[in-house]
């Protein structure tokens, strides 16, 4: 079930660290072809911009799945 879902996540802070903030934050979700690691330079780019970013994982390709783990 959705409300059950357990999805990995990878959280990058700025340099400045969490006590330089507040910080805006981005939730990054990967699209179905590629994994959460392919999006690595994009989500360290923009924590390097200033940014939070919680990185996604999804594990699973079926993508029922995935978007009841988006949803949850």
């Amino acid at each position: 079930p959705a409300g059950n879902a357990m999805v990995p996540a990878r959280a990058l802070v700025p340099s400045g660290g969490p006590s330089a903030g507040p910080y805006p934050t981005v939730v990054f979700a990967h699209g179905f072809a590629l994994s959460a690691s392919d999006y690595s330079a994009t989500v360290e780019r923009l924590a390097s911009w200033g940014y939070v970013v919680v990185n996604l994982d999804f594990t699973t390709t079926n993508h029922e799945t995935a978007a009841d783990q988006l949803l949850a």
